[in-house]
Parts: structure tokens; C-alpha cells; sequence
């Protein structure tokens, strides 16, 4: 349930927004966020499979601001692109 408030917050948020936008922004917009987060993907690759290495075996980490703030961003994503 921890998990799964930020993501329902931010795509309901994130839906919104795309569908009061008009058209005009909303293409831009979708071409800037897909290039942004291209970047992030391929740039995230190699330090998450340089982290997975070292935290092998380990506990995983507790749920923090940064993970709720993260699954809201993605929420927000989803909820946008698919609005």
C-alpha cells in the first residue's frame, strides 16, 4: 500500500494536467519528455547494474522519500503519456 499511493497520486495528477493542456504545448512537451527520459534510461543502466552487483545478498532498502517521490514522478509519467 506504501507504494502503491504515490503512483495512483501522481498519475491522477499527471492525467489532469495532459488533459487540459492544448494541443499545440502537449506535442512538445511529449517530444521533451521522451527524449528526457531516453537519457535517463540509458544513462541509468550502468550504474543500476553496477549497484545490483554490490547490494547482492543484502537486505533491501527501507522506503524513503526518494522512492515515494520517484514512484510519484512515474506515476505522473504514466498518467501523462497515456492521458
Amino acid at each position: 500500500m506504501d507504494l502503491l499511493v504515490p503512483c495512483v497520486v501522481g498519475a491522477a495528477g499527471g492525467a489532469s494536467i495532459a488533459s487540459t493542456l492544448p494541443d499545440s504545448m502537449l506535442r512538445p512537451l511529449l517530444l521533451g519528455t521522451f527524449v528526457a527520459v531516453g537519457i535517463l534510461i540509458a544513462t541509468k543502466q550502468a550504474h543500476t547494474k553496477r549497484e545490483d552487483a554490490a547490494h547482492e545478498g543484502h537486505a533491501p532498502e527501507p522506503i524513503t522519500w526518494r522512492i515515494r517521490t520517484a514512484l510519484f514522478l512515474a506515476g505522473f509519467y504514466g498518467g501523462f503519456v497515456q492521458a
